[in-house]
């Protein structure tokens, strides 16, 4: 599956939704992960799903579907490698599918959407270019993530990073940034006038360790050896890169920080993994290239299909 998706055949990305769905209908014979915590992140006094609902199931399969599609592009379009490969998509969403994103559509998956979105606007900056409409709409697709799950307010400084990295200091683009951000607060306000006192409230739960035991620390090790064997290939490409992917590769750093702070933060204080999910893109990004420059591609496939043995084995061994 991994050389498949490896190779620049367009056709791979209508085998993407397979995943998910595999995932859906375990978790409709096992409910595992709609069943174990609560799941309630946006601010828009929307109720979460309790239940198994297969509509909201197939409508979670598709924006998981989407965004592997949408990671992709920004992957292929600033020719992060040599030649087209559809491996951020499969990446995604082997990742995406250990969280409850993958079964039931609370709006986490939109959120991931417009957090990506936010990336590829970041993308389209250029050093000597106007990147006001950019920084704009880069700052309102965060402001909407942040309306469907608030710890995204935490990326605002990491964007303001990214756009230094890429281009010289202009007040007036960092002025657009922050109206950009506040236009869905403002809607926001119009559906629930309290939204603030949510802001810095990170409820949401996924315990892994209710599931049993170590069984999903596996993953996390995994991942840990991936981004060292990703680390070591990247940095070999480092020296024949051009200026503008070393730039660009920041702004990957930069959204990869935010979310291991975040992460590690909310675990410690509030006793959740939930928050791990948005590794997932940044993840997507990063890790294609622990296989696509590796000398032993079967060792480092198999680690992948370890976190899908493990995603399954969550559901049959609860």
């Amino acid at each position: 599956m991994f050389k498949l998706f490896s190779s620049n055949q367009t056709f791979v990305l209508f085998l993407l939704p397979i995943i998910p769905m595999g995932n859906l209908v375990l978790e409709y014979f096992y409910p595992t992960l709609i069943a174990s915590e609560k799941f309630h992140t946006n601010l828009w006094l929307i109720q979460p799903q309790g239940t198994f609902n297969w509509l909201l199931g197939c409508l979670a399969v598709f924006f998981l579907s989407l965004n592997g599609m949408l990671v992709n592009s920004i992957f292929n379009r600033n020719e992060f490698y040599d030649k087209n490969t559809y491996l951020p998509s499969l990446i995604y969403v082997i990742i995406a599918c250990l969280f409850p994103l993958s079964v039931l559509f609370n709006g986490e998956a939109l959120a991931h959407t417009f957090l990506i979105l936010m990336i590829a606007q970041l993308f389209r900056l250029k050093q000597n270019e106007d990147g006001r409409a950019a920084s704009f709409f880069s700052a309102f697709f965060l402001g909407v993530a942040v309306t469907l799950n608030p710890i995204y307010m935490m990326m605002l400084p990491f964007l303001w990073m990214s756009i230094a990295r890429i281009r010289p200091f202009i007040l007036r683009e960092y002025a657009l940034t922050a109206f950009g951000i506040s236009i869905p607060m403002l809607y926001l306000f119009c559906a629930n006038p309290e939204f603030h006192t949510r802001l810095l409230f990170f409820g949401a739960k996924l315990n892994f360790l209710q599931f049993n035991g170590f069984l999903l620390w596996i993953p996390y090790v995994v991942v840990l050896i991936l981004l060292g064997i990703s680390y070591k290939n990247i940095i070999s490409r480092l020296p024949k890169s051009t200026i503008r992917y070393k730039r660009l590769l920041s702004v990957v750093i930069f959204v990869f920080l935010f979310t291991l702070i975040t992460a590690v933060a909310t675990t410690y204080v509030y006793n959740t993994s939930y928050y791990l999910a948005p590794g997932a893109i940044v993840l997507a990004l990063i890790l294609p290239y622990a296989y696509l420059d590796s000398r032993a591609p079967l060792v480092v496939s198999a680690l992948f299909y370890l976190i899908v043995v493990v995603n399954v084995l969550k559901f049959v061994l609860i």
